[in-house]
């Protein structure tokens, strides 16, 4: 397990940076809790999304509908990825510390959510009068033009018609 530190001069960098990380592993990184502060910083913790067990909303006597085929997300246990967010509160400076190592999951783009610039791309292309097929054909044709990594399918380009306060 490889430990590494970067240092940012401040917020966006930090961001772009978890972006072109996100991009390169398929992976994302999410804060499962809230902030910490001392007296000279306040640290973020940083989690591999996958981290965890399954929580169910339904029981398995109650469900009525079929389990994603993918299935869950989540391992079953903590992941061994992370970053941890340090920022100097007087200079804004921000010091990471992470591992970018990921134990016995794969990086398999069917389980990262859609983002919000994918959804609002949707969400123009079906304004314009666009089909599901050709939305796909479209985004896949531009994922790199996009930076963006998703499954986009007809289902999503239905969710994405039935909310429509995306963008």
């Amino acid at each position: 397990m490889n430990v590494e530190t970067k240092e940012f001069e401040n917020k966006v960098e930090f961001r772009t940076w978890k972006k072109m990380v996100k991009g390169e592993t398929s992976t994302l990184f999410v804060r499962n809790c809230g902030r910490t502060m001392s007296v000279n910083h306040t640290a973020s913790y940083f989690f591999c999304h996958r981290s965890g067990k399954e929580r169910p909303s339904v029981d398995e006597e109650n469900r009525k509908r079929a389990e994603k085929i993918q299935g869950s997300c989540k391992i079953g246990f903590r992941c061994t990825a992370f970053m941890t967010n340090k920022k100097d509160i007087d200079t804004g400076k921000i010091t990471v510390q992470c591992c970018l190592w990921h134990i016995d999951h794969y990086a398999k783009i069917a389980h990262l959510p859609i983002s919000d610039e994918m959804k609002c791309f949707i969400k123009d292309k079906i304004a314009q009068g666009v089909d599901a097929g050709t939305i796909i054909e479209l985004v896949r044709d531009q994922a790199d033009v996009l930076s963006l990594v998703c499954v986009v399918t007809h289902v999503v380009c239905h969710t994405v018609i039935m909310v429509s306060e995306l963008c």
